[in-house]
């Protein structure tokens, strides 16, 4: 994924990508970085069927953080304030 000042892109999470991360996988945390997924504690779908997962990705050493995606959903993080996507 790359960005520039003119010409932003939005990664919108797919049903696919939802229901088949794992652990292992490669996935944005919290604050828009891609790292290695630890666990996963929660997956479902919303009252309008829209698929998500929470899980946990690897953090600083030996850490972890949370994070989530949903279907249909910008991923979001840090690294793609809404003031700058807009």
């Amino acid at each position: 994924m790359q960005t520039s000042n003119t010409n932003p892109t939005i990664l919108v999470q797919t049903r696919n990508q939802v229901e088949s991360l794992k652990e292992g996988n490669d996935a944005l945390d919290c604050f828009g970085k891609m790292q290695r997924v630890t666990s996963i504690f929660g997956r479902g779908h919303d009252t309008q069927g829209k698929a998500y997962v929470c899980y946990y990705t690897e953090h600083g050493a030996g850490g972890t953080i949370s994070h989530r995606m949903k279907e249909g959903a910008r991923a979001d993080g840090a690294a793609y304030p809404d003031a700058y996507l807009g």
